[in-house]
C-alpha cells in the first residue's frame, strides 16, 4: 500500500515537473523565435540556422505539453501511446542532428572563413534541415518499425528488435563526440584570435601579453558558454546513450518488461527538455538588435493602440 502510494507521487511530481519545464521551454522557444523571424539585422544564412535549432525545440516542448495534456493508459494498444513514442524518436533524431547541424555551422565559420559565404547559403541550410527531417523520420520507422516491446502493446526501451536501439545508441554518443571535437577546436580559434586582438591593442605580441589575454573577459565569457553548451549535450545525450546501449547489451527482455517505463521516460523527456531551453536563453541573450527591435516594435504597436481608443473615445 505504502509502495503503491509512493509510486502514484512520484509519476505526479514527475508530470508536474515535465509539465512546467515544457511550458517553460514552450514560452522561450516562442519568443526566440519570433524575435529571430522578425528580425531585420540578421542575415538570412544565421536565421536558417537558429529557426532550426528553435523549431526542434519547440517541437520537443509542444510534444510534451501536448502528452501531458491528454491522459492515456501505458503499455497499452492505444493509438495515441504509439504516436508518443514514435513522435519522441523522431524529435530525438531531429534535435540531435539540428545540434550537429548548428556546430558545423560555426566550425566551417572559423575554419572558412573567406570561402563562407560563396559555399553555403541559406537555401543550402534549408535543404541540410529538410534532409535532417527526412532522416529522423526514415531512420525511426526503419528501425523500430516492430513496435516498442511488441505489435500490440508500445513500450519504451524494450528490448524487441537490438538492433534499432543499438543504432540509435551509437547515433547519438558519435554525435555528441562530434560535437566536443569542433567545439574545442571552436574554443581554440576563438581565443587565439581573442589573445592575437589583445596583443594588437598593447601593440605589443610577446608570449606574456598574449597568455594574458587568454584570461581576459572575452576569453573568459566565449568558455564559459561553450562549456555551458557541452556540459547541456553531455547531460541530455550521454546519459540517453549509454542508457540505450546498456538496455541493448546488458538488460535481459523479462526484466526490460518489468521495469518502470514511465520513469525513464520522465527522466529522458526532463533531460532533452533541459537541452531544449539552452538555445532559446543564449539567444535571447545574445541578440541585442532582435530584442531591442521587437521590444521597439512592441512600444510602437501599443502607442498605436492607445492612441486609437484616446480618438475613439474624444470622437
Amino acid at each position: 500500500m505504502w509502495q503503491n502510494t509512493t509510486n502514484v507521487f512520484i509519476q505526479e511530481v514527475q508530470n508536474v515537473t515535465n509539465g512546467l519545464l515544457g511550458s517553460l521551454a514552450f514560452l522561450l522557444n516562442i519568443v526566440t523565435f519570433v524575435c529571430i523571424i522578425m528580425s531585420r539585422s540578421l542575415p538570412a544564412r544565421q536565421k536558417v540556422v537558429f529557426l532550426s535549432l528553435i523549431t526542434t525545440d519547440f517541437t520537443t516542448s509542444l510534444i510534451i505539453l501536448m502528452v501531458r495534456a491528454v491522459q492515456f493508459k501505458y503499455e497499452s494498444d492505444q493509438f495515441l501511446c504509439h504516436i508518443r513514442l514514435y513522435t519522441s524518436l523522431v524529435v530525438m533524431f531531429v534535435t540531435i542532428l539540428s545540434n550537429l547541424l548548428n556546430t558545423t555551422e560555426r566550425f566551417l565559420s572559423m575554419a572558412l572563413p573567406l570561402h563562407l559565404d560563396v559555399k553555403i547559403t541559406w537555401k543550402h541550410l534549408a535543404v541540410c534541415v529538410l534532409l535532417c527531417w527526412v532522416f529522423a523520420i526514415v531512420a525511426t520507422f526503419s528501425f523500430f518499425w516492430e513496435g516498442f516491446g511488441g505489435i500490440e502493446k508500445c513500450q519504451f526501451m524494450v528490448i524487441q528488435h537490438p538492433r534499432g536501439y543499438m543504432f540509435l545508441g551509437a547515433f547519438i554518443c558519435v554525435n555528441f563526440l562530434i560535437i566536443i571535437a569542433m567545439y574545442a577546436y571552436i574554443t581554440r580559434v576563438t581565443r587565439r584570435h581573442i589573445r592575437q586582438i589583445a596583443a594588437t591593442i598593447v601593440d605589443d605580441s610577446s608570449s606574456e601579453n598574449k597568455r594574458r589575454a587568454f584570461y581576459t573577459s572575452a576569453g573568459i565569457r566565449i568558455t564559459v558558454t561553450v562549456g555551458i553548451i557541452v556540459c547541456v549535450f553531455g547531460i541530455s545525450y550521454v546519459p540517453l546513450g549509454v542508457y540505450v546501449m546498456y538496455s541493448v547489451f546488458n538488460m535481459p527482455l523479462d526484466q526490460a518488461a518489468k521495469q518502470n517505463n514511465q520513469t525513464v521516460y520522465a527522466i529522458i523527456v526532463t533531460l532533452l527538455l533541459m537541452n531544449s531551453m539552452v538555445n532559446p536563453v543564449i539567444y535571447i541573450l545574445r541578440f541585442k538588435k532582435c530584442r531591442d527591435e521587437m521590444i521597439a516594435r512592441f512600444w510602437c504597436c501599443s502607442r498605436i493602440n492607445l492612441n486609437i481608443n484616446v480618438s475613439s473615445e474624444m470622437s
